[in-house]
């Protein structure tokens, strides 16, 4: 379990993310809450972002 906490002026938003048992594996579940006034275009652009680390990761975790 990997909770992220982000945010600034107090105001903080937490992603958390888990591990699932799945066969002989697992999967990663995160989960990012949008504020409702969120820009579509900026949530775009997280979850881009967020794509690209996990590709990162799952090529490091399969060298």
């Amino acid at each position: 379990m990997i909770d992220f906490s982000y945010g600034t002026g107090g105001q903080f938003n937490r992603s958390p993310t888990r591990l699932v048992p799945e066969g002989d594996g697992v999967v990663y579940v995160f989960l990012q809450f949008a504020p409702p006034d969120l820009p579509p275009a900026q949530l775009e652009g997280i979850v881009m972002v967020v794509e690209e680390e996990l590709a990162l990761l799952k090529r490091q975790l399969e060298d």
